[in-house]
């Protein structure tokens, strides 16, 4: 016996029947039923369903299941070939990666269709790749240690502790910190050995010649995802704080000037003995500082009577509105200082963060759009390849790529016109129907070379022919007699003119 096992992208999970390609029924198994057979009879088509989240997490469970059936099948001695689209391709990459030294031996070709390859890295401290709550843990033992071993330094230099015990104290004291160190170091080797560069340097010798990529050279979401990661305008500009900060000092610089007043006054009055003045509270405080600067503000009348330019009265009059100027045009020059200061401030805060909120923002945008929800793990990029695969391989022939693209191009065409007729439902719907559901009714997802591949009866051909020129299966007498068999041979052997063995 032998089987074909595709594995399906994301946002693709569904039932094993329906009219997919990768589902039992579709147009992908009745081509594969046609024009494939196996050394022994019928070869199985069985589809492999995982959720379909974009989650690297979601992908690696997908992939250790997956790993689980093809042991199966070795154990039963049997041949197959795996057909991933998107990230689907990565589970298998994931899954076989997995076996590390071990080769799969029923593997006889293993086929990817425009699948973006996520590259991950891990972090370089220990701690860094932790849970939360092995993170508490190893903060916790280690701290126990360091507080130790600063008690036996003091000891050491205030009470002539002796040094030798001193050091052996402090070793024995941070050994369970030195073991629970080195479990954890383990366990996460354990973990993520076979994600490692060793490991898939390890898995890809053996399984790099079974593998066929299938490529659009214009495929929307390689080049998107691997565009992602080299994108970063800036989000957050140099000023962007600028405006809010002072906005913020307008509002609070009647509190602070009230402060400074508060200050200054309970600080003058801290000058007199309390037998002369009595004890004088914050507030008669603020309220004698007022009336020390209104009393202070009068002074420049006093000459102006004394020469008799002005009476008394009058100078009486100007002395009172003076005092009515003074305070809120000292209020305002203070508060013009602060603007001043907090301009200052705004600029230099806003530079120094400006960059690593930039920073921030544009790596969860990349973790989210590489469905990186690892623990301790970053994700650098997306590839046309698997790190451990050196070199690319050609991308489809251009007369399957124009078919392709004119499949995409003329179903583009016609959405356009069902969404023009379809605008003001779209725009001005409500009610208990979603604009994504009415989206969804206009649109084929045809639309996208990265979802039309298995649309193209010539490329569901070459697949086949892929898999029937692979260990354990052949081509159908009817697949030979066909007309397009010898074009598919020249386009398989361009495919891999240019293969690293």
């Amino acid at each position: 016996m032998a089987a074909i096992i595709t594995v399906h992208g994301t946002f693709a999970t569904g039932p094993e029947e329906g009219d997919s390609w990768w589902q039992k029924g579709s147009d992908f198994q009745r081509d594969v039923r046609e024009w494939v057979e196996a050394e022994d009879g019928q070869p199985t088509f069985q589809p492999h369903i995982w959720t379909g989240l974009n989650s690297e997490m979601a992908r690696r469970a997908a992939a250790n299941s997956l790993l689980q059936r093809l042991s199966k099948l070795d154990a039963q001695g049997q041949q197959y070939c795996l057909v991933g689209h998107s990230h689907g391709g990565s589970v298998i990459a994931t899954a076989i990666v997995r076996r590390r030294r071990q080769r799969l031996a029923g593997l006889s070709r293993w086929i990817t269709v425009g699948t973006p390859f996520i590259t991950t890295e891990g972090r370089g401290l220990l701690f860094s790749r932790l849970g939360n709550f092995s993170k508490i843990a190893y903060l916790a033992f280690f701290n126990f240690g360091f507080l130790m071993s600063a008690s036996y330094l003091y000891s050491y230099v205030y009470s002539s502790f002796p040094m030798q015990l001193a050091l052996a104290n402090s070793f024995m004291d941070f050994l369970p910190f030195v073991l629970l160190h080195g479990v954890l170091w383990l366990l996460d080797r354990s973990r993520s050995g076979a994600y490692s560069a060793f490991g898939r340097r390890a898995g890809a010798k053996l399984h790099v010649p079974q593998w066929v990529p299938l490529r659009h050279v214009n495929d929307e979401a390689i080049g998107g995802l691997g565009a992602i990661s080299k994108i970063s305008f800036p989000i957050f500009n140099r000023s962007f704080m600028e405006v809010p900060l002072l906005s913020a000092g307008v509002l609070i610089s009647p509190l602070i000037i009230i402060g400074i007043l508060l200050g200054g006054g309970t600080y003058f009055f801290s000058l007199f003995p309390k037998e002369l003045i009595g004890d004088v509270s914050n507030l008669r405080s603020l309220f004698a500082a007022v009336e020390i600067i209104r009393s202070l503000s009068m002074v420049w009348v006093f000459p102006l009577v004394a020469t008799g330019v002005i009476s008394m009265q009058t100078a009486s009059i100007l002395g009172y509105f003076t005092g009515l100027l003074i305070i809120p045009l000292l209020f305002f020059l203070i508060a013009a200082i602060l603007l001043v200061l907090i301009r200052v401030f705004s600029v230099i805060i806003s530079a120094a963060s400006g960059r690593a909120l930039n920073e921030i923002t544009w790596t969860q945008v990349r973790q989210s759009a590489f469905g990186n929800d690892t623990i301790g793990e970053v994700a650098r990029g997306a590839f046309d390849r698997p790190s451990w695969v050196e070199t690319s391989l050609l991308p489809l022939p251009s007369d399957l790529s124009r078919e392709i693209a004119d499949l995409s191009d003329r179903a583009a065409a016609q959405s356009i016109a069902k969404l023009r007729s379809a605008v003001q439902l779209l725009a001005f719907s409500g009610g208990d129907k979603k604009k994504s559901d009415l989206l969804a009714e206009y649109l084929t997802w045809d639309e996208l070379i990265h979802t039309a591949y298995f649309k193209v009866p010539r490329f569901r051909k070459l697949v086949c022919y892929g898999i029937a020129h692979s260990q354990g299966f052949r081509p159908s007498e009817k697949f030979k007699s066909d007309p397009d068999y010898a074009l598919l041979g020249a386009w398989y052997a361009q495919l891999n003119k240019n293969r690293a063995t």
